[in-house]
């Protein structure tokens, strides 16, 4: 699950899916030096292979707060199996990032995961400090989503997926109609590695939500996509 996942949301692993041709060199570069998500809002996604259910992913964004003199917010995403994987295993992975609002930059990062197949359960966990330049999940989705691209724009950025460092390269490469989440969306080609295409859609409204993201694996076509959305609660 947690290798799949991480494939899923920015295609560490895929081989290569059809998509606008990349951007020449002449078109307008963007930087990405925000982030961006709606306090108290949660998500829920759905992960399927080939076109099977295989898993579940929520997100959670929380209140703007202060940590160790930064403004800052804090994301928690929990990965779990479902469908026939379920069946044969439980697995569970967690993720949660301390965001720094003035740089969009990870500040710290807790990470675990558990596996309960045949044998004994395995527990992993890593915690510890960013402070570097390079993006992790939450980070590069923040990122994007704070990004309001022009069509043709792109953007370069590092992502590391467990302890690997992706380069990725995006462009905003059209404005489509998303079916499942009945809104328009603005979709995002993109390449990791200089060779492993994916697209992500984004709402094209003030929220900015994740909507959907499709790419080929190693194990087969992936694709993530939005099932339910709970903006944050309305004020009294």
């Amino acid at each position: 699950m947690r290798p799949l996942l991480a494939a899923a949301v920015l295609a560490g692993c895929t081989q290569g899916l059809a998509n606008s041709p990349k951007p020449d060199a002449a078109t307008r570069a963007g930087e990405l030096t925000a982030t961006f998500g709606v306090p108290g809002e949660a998500m829920e996604y759905q992960v399927a292979l080939r076109g099977v259910t295989v898993g579940r992913v929520q997100v959670a964004v929380g209140q703007p707060g202060w940590v160790t003199g930064h403004r800052a917010i804090i994301v928690r995403s929990r990965g779990t199996s479902a469908g026939f994987l379920s069946l044969v295993s439980n697995l569970r992975w967690e993720l949660t990032t301390t965001l720094d609002l003035a740089t969009g930059m990870p500040l710290h990062e807790i990470e675990e995961s558990w596996l309960q197949a045949a044998g004994e359960p395995e527990h992993d966990r890593t915690d510890h400090d960013w402070g570097d330049s390079r993006y992790n999940l939450h980070a590069a989705a923040g990122a994007l989503r704070a990004w309001h691209s022009l069509p043709g724009a792109r953007t370069s950025f590092e992502v590391q997926i467990d302890q690997a460092d992706i380069d990725v390269e995006m462009w905003d490469a059209a404005r489509e109609y998303v079916p499942s989440a009945h809104q328009p969306a603005v979709r995002y080609d993109g390449i990791a590695r200089e060779k492993y295409h994916f697209s992500v859609w984004i709402s094209d409204d003030a929220a900015r939500v994740p909507l959907l993201l499709r790419t080929d694996t190693k194990w087969g076509a992936v694709a993530v996509e939005l099932v339910d959305y709970d903006p944050p609660p309305a004020s009294p």
